[in-house]
């Protein structure tokens, strides 16, 4: 007996002097058992949820099911074919419709249905009873007219007090009544509209209500499309907790349901978007206590069958889902983790872990597999293996489709003077501007070494690896005007060790610390090769320091985890008696700089310009980050770094939100930002920069350079609002206008100025200021055997924007590198605006629905920077 039964039966039997049935539970699950209760012990009313109901009816005397005089139905919408068969059945059976949670005291509302309002989609939940309101309100609590959809909210003698001992849970439902002083409604998160007669349309949950691939989403009106389906009884669909639509289904007596029938029937009237990634045949659907479908176990009997591949989720099939797995498991690690034979056809590549740099992995694997171009946007709005499968297979029949990315690379004819990649050029014009020597384009990290080393073998290790990649012995210089890269033939980079074994222990880290900022800071000319530089630091013969420094003109964060790797297979194999240890290069970066060069033809640089002026037209220039000096007529690239984190619990809410939503983790992070930023700056349209990390070809994977393009990635409010009246929706437009930049990342950053006309000056990155990044690299680092190691970063005192956001996935939560112009702002404005983004991320991933207007960070400092002219 539970508290909702005890209520609205209970009470109801002791009030009226009648006998009350409590049926047992084997009773109500054989509905020929449950007839011959009914007609045996004449019972007068009965008080059912629709759907449990619904399968009774499937008695072979379904009208003995009924009671004799009064039906009471709740705790779900009730469809009109039901209640046309109720009355069919038993005309005389009086029906009463009725609505309330157990904040509110349960009944709340109440609808006779013989005088509900047949216009609504369902049988109306009805009108109030006394010492009771209803009120349904729009996100920011005000009433919305008659047949609009809102919030229900209801109040009276009847609403609860709170949640005993759970203040914050209290607060969050039980809100001041704004049209009353001194009480209090509940808010329900059912949605819900006033019909012309006053009566009250139960519509679902707010929570149930999904957006996939942009398109709102009921999960209640497919279940009924199931439902409506040839031999089935009940139906249910969910949402699963990784993000997919899953149905459930019950079959008629005699009939006999087949999942991949009902995925098919359900293909031909619905929208691809809407079809459930899997459906299940139960024996009935499970309810709890109160005689209600039981979503939690729904959710737990979906991921059991995952588990144990039932018939919910299917092997690939075909040689195009075959391969495309296999694919999916060697650029997702699963291999690694001896997985390669986990992933099934409807697993989502993003809910699997994938992300914006793992597609571009993969699709470079597929272009290696099929003779196609296919985009990037084709994951997103394809994730599924089956679909992408379908994409791919789509490509193979059109010829016509395939693009010139498909191409062999050719390698190029080496001469004294090489063109440099347009990535490359860009750096190259910077650092001229500057006058030469910008450390903040230098990258530092340093191995920290715990066991056997042979310095020897090491120094040798690391001169193979300069052997092995050209750009490592390149350098770069001026030929009529234009910048060219130079390729030594050989080329020495020294490795000088320092002992440092007379420190004390205690000391050992700043020593550390000091040698990696101080070899971060030395700036390098880069007409003077190597632009590369090693120190090893000795301690005690088991624990070394090696650091390495590079210029970003040669290398960029992924080269940083591949000089790791291959430096460590190249000692492995000296300390084992070979010269070789890694398969040869088939192409090298000048190879790749002239095919880049080749790829961005006129017609494709006009196309790729014209994207950028419209995405980014009317777009402002400068984003007015209240700073605490002011601004220097000359940029300076002094900066500081500040160190922060965002915990496990925080992590998780942001991976499992951006798997509901069919997204990545950098989508979610990058939208709370966005919407700090407006919110710290009062600016409705603004610009952050991203990294893109342009390997995606297999033949770029393995090498050492430059390959990143820095895009900028447009944020509008829209002039009506809609796109914040929660953070789901924000974070719908957010991805959205993301994805447009990424598939257009072809046009390095200078030429998207350019095609702007963007003026160049002195005291302001051109169109950015702010930087994003989502550090999300894979590392094989294997080690080397008896050596344990472990990587170390610089601390950073360059700045190359007026802040930029590194964040790296650390533990199951996220280290958050935040640098800043040390030249603009203070480190505490800094600390203080991580809390506050990292509490408002807390508070949208925690509860994405709910209106934007309750998140707003508070006592944000209010300066107004200098005017500066767009």
């Amino acid at each position: 007996v539970a508290a909702d039964l005890g209520h609205t039966v209970l009470f109801g039997a002791l009030a009226s002097g009648g006998t009350l049935h409590l049926i047992d539970r084997d009773t109500t699950l054989d509905a020929d058992c449950f007839a011959r209760y009914m007609t045996q012990n004449s019972i007068d009313v009965l008080k059912i949820v629709p759907g449990h109901l619904n399968a009774l009816l499937q008695a072979q005397n379904a009208a003995d099911v009924l009671p004799a005089h009064t039906l009471v139905l709740g705790g779900e919408a009730t469809a009109w074919p039901l209640l046309e068969k109720i009355r069919s059945l038993k005309p005389s059976c009086r029906v009463i419709n009725h609505y309330g949670p157990t904040e509110t005291t349960v009944g709340i509302l109440t609808q006779d249905a013989a005088c509900g309002d047949s216009s609504a989609a369902t049988l109306p939940v009805g009108l109030p009873l006394a010492n009771t309101s209803t009120w349904v309100l729009d996100a920011h609590m005000n009433p919305v007219g008659a047949g609009e959809i809102g919030e229900l909210y209801l109040g009276g003698a009847g609403v609860a007090r709170g949640y005993l001992g759970r203040p914050g849970m209290t607060a969050e439902r039980f809100v001041p009544n704004p049209f009353s002083t001194g009480v209090r409604l509940y808010r329900s998160g059912d949605r819900a509209r006033r019909l012309a007669d006053g009566a009250i349309e139960y519509l679902g949950r707010i929570d149930d209500q999904i957006k996939i691939r942009g398109y709102r989403v009921e999960p209640g009106e497919i279940a009924a499309r199931l439902r409506a389906l040839d031999g089935v009884l009940d139906a249910a669909v969910i949402v699963s907790a990784a993000g997919r639509l899953a149905g459930f289904a019950t079959a008629r007596p005699g009939c006999n349901l087949e999942p991949a029938s009902l995925k098919k029937q359900l293909a031909a009237v619905l929208p691809d978007y809407m079809v459930p990634s899997s459906v299940r045949v139960l024996d009935a659907l499970p309810l709890n206590r109160n005689g209600k479908l039981d979503r939690q176990l729904l959710v737990e009997l979906g991921r059991a069958a995952t588990r144990t591949g039932g018939s919910v989720r299917h092997a690939p099939e075909g040689a195009t889902e075959i391969t495309l797995a296999s694919i999916w498991a060697d650029v997702l690690g699963l291999v690694e983790n001896k997985l390669e034979n986990s992933i099934l056809r409807d697993d989502n590549f993003f809910a699997l872990g994938g992300h914006s740099l793992a597609a571009m992995r993969m699709l470079s694997r597929v272009r290696a597999a099929w003779p196609i171009d296919l985009p990037l946007r084709a994951v997103f709005s394809a994730p599924t293996l089956q679909a992408l499968a379908v994409r791919i297979d789509e490509l193979s029949t059109e010829p016509h489709k395939t693009g010139s990315d498909a191409s062999t690379i050719r390698i190029v004819e080496r001469q004294q003077e090489m063109p440099l990649s347009l990535t490359q050029q860009r750096i190259w014009v910077v650092d001229q501007l500057a006058g030469g020597g910008l450390a903040s384009y230098n990258m530092a990290a340093g191995l920290d070494l715990r066991g056997e080393l042979d310095a020897n073998l090491l120094q040798a290790s690391l001169a193979a690896l300069v052997e092995r990649h050209e750009v490592l012995r390149s350098s770069f210089g001026e030929h009529d005007g234009d910048p060219v890269m130079t390729i030594a033939d050989h080329l020495d980079v020294p490795m000088p060790l320092v002992d440092c074994g007379a420190l004390p222990d205690v000391q050992r880290e700043q020593t550390v610390a000091r040698y990696l900022t101080d070899a971060a800071n030395r700036p390098f000319d880069l007409a003077t090769p190597p632009l590369m530089r090693a120190l090893l630091l000795k301690f005690d013969a088991s624990h070394h320091v090696l650091i390495l420094v590079l210029h970003h003109i040669v290398a960029d964060g992924a080269s940083v985890h591949i000089l790791i790797d291959e430096l460590c297979a190249l000692y492995r194999a000296r300390r084992g008696g070979m010269t070789t240890a890694l398969p040869a290069l088939s192409i090298h970066y000048a190879d790749y700089a002239a095919w880049q060069r080749e790829q961005l033809t006129p017609p494709r640089l006009s196309n790729e310009q014209d994207f950028w002026r419209t995405y980014l037209a009317d777009a402002p220039h400068f984003l007015a980050l209240p700073a605490d000096r002011p601004r220097p007529p000359v940029v300076s690239h002094d900066g500081g770094t500040v160190r922060l984190s965002l915990s496990p619990e925080t992590g998780e809410r942001v991976r499992a939100l951006a798997s509901a939503r069919g997204m990545t983790p950098f989508a979610v992070l990058l939208a709370s930002l966005q919407l700090f930023l407006h919110k710290l700056t009062g600016q409705t349209d603004l610009l952050i920069g991203t990294d893109v990390a342009g390997r995606d070809r297999t033949e770029f994977e393995g090498l050492i350079g430059f390959f990143i393009n820095v895009l900028p990635v447009r944020s509008r409010i829209s002039t009506d609002g809609s796109n914040m009246a929660s953070f789901n929706a924000w974070l719908d437009t957010a991805n959205h206008s993301a994805w447009e930049a990424l598939e257009h990342r072809a046009l390095p950053f200078d030429r998207i100025v350019d095609a702007l006309a963007v003026s160049r000056r002195r005291d302001a990155n051109p169109l950015l200021q702010m930087l994003f990044v989502l550090r999300d690299l894979p590392r094989k680092n294997a080690g080397v055997p008896g050596l344990a190691i472990e990587l170390l970063r610089a601390q950073t005192t360059q700045s190359k924007f007026d802040m930029a956001l590194f964040v790296e996935p650390v533990d199951g939560g996220y280290e958050v590198e935040w640098v800043y112009a040390s030249s603009l702002f203070v480190r505490s404005t800094v600390t203080r605006w991580f809390g506050l983004w990292r509490d408002l991320l807390d508070q949208v991933s925690a509860n994405p629905g709910s209106t934007l207007a309750r998140h707003s960070p508070d006592a944000v400092p209010q300066r107004v920077p200098e005017a500066i002219s767009q």
